[in-house]
Formats: structure tokens, C-alpha cells, sequence
């Protein structure tokens, strides 16, 4: 679930919480393949332009996962690309984005 206030939302182990400014989510949790319908739903619901997304809280990522958050950033019948801004990125899933050269990756920024 999207929670358009400050307290989070569980959904499987996933937290999701909607920031209106800068427009983006905050995520805690596990993002795996029971998680990535609440995530796809709730990357769906920002609007375009540059999305920033919070993963200090993450505890677990699967490579679908990524795609859904680095899918963002490349175009598609979705829309057109956006830049995709990650936060807090925890170090092994830095190493993660490195070893399959996301981290480099059009519209992608990691702070």
C-alpha cells in the first residue's frame, strides 16, 4: 500500500510511504516478488519529471525489484523516461547496481 501521510504502510513486508516534496516514496522492507505489485503501484503514482526514492530501510532486493525502480528511468508505453534519484542506497545493493552496470545507467542518480 501507498500511504499519502507520513506513516508507512505494510504490504508483505514492504513499506511504503508517498513523499509529496520532492515527489517520491520511501521504502523499508524487503522488495522481492510479493512486494513488487505494491511497488509498481506505488511507482505508478508519481508523477513525471524527477522521482526521488528513500532505500535506507531496505533490507532486501531482488533484480526484479530494481528493475521496477531503475524501469522509471528508461521510456516505454509508460511515458517518457524520468530521472530517477536514489537515496540511502545501503552498500550491498550499491555493489548490486555496480556489478550489472545500472549504477551507470541513463537518468539514474545515486546520492
Amino acid at each position: 500500500m501507498v500511504s499519502s501521510g507520513p506513516a508507512p504502510q505494510d504490504s508483505a513486508g514492504l513499506r511504503i510511504t508517498r513523499q509529496a516534496s520532492p515527489p517520491g516514496l520511501v521504502l523499508a522492507g524487503d522488495i522481492d516478488e510479493l512486494t513488487r505489485p505494491a511497488l509498481l503501484a506505488g511507482l505508478g503514482q508519481l508523477p513525471g519529471g524527477r522521482v526521488h526514492l528513500y532505500l535506507d530501510a531496505v533490507e532486501y532486493c531482488d533484480l526484479a525489484g530494481l528493475r521496477a525502480l531503475l524501469g522509471l528511468a528508461e521510456a516505454g508505453p509508460a511515458g517518457p523516461p524520468r530521472q530517477v534519484v536514489l537515496h540511502g542506497l545501503p552498500p550491498w545493493l550499491a555493489r548490486v547496481l555496480a556489478i550489472v552496470g545500472w549504477d551507470a545507467s541513463p537518468g539514474v542518480v545515486i546520492t
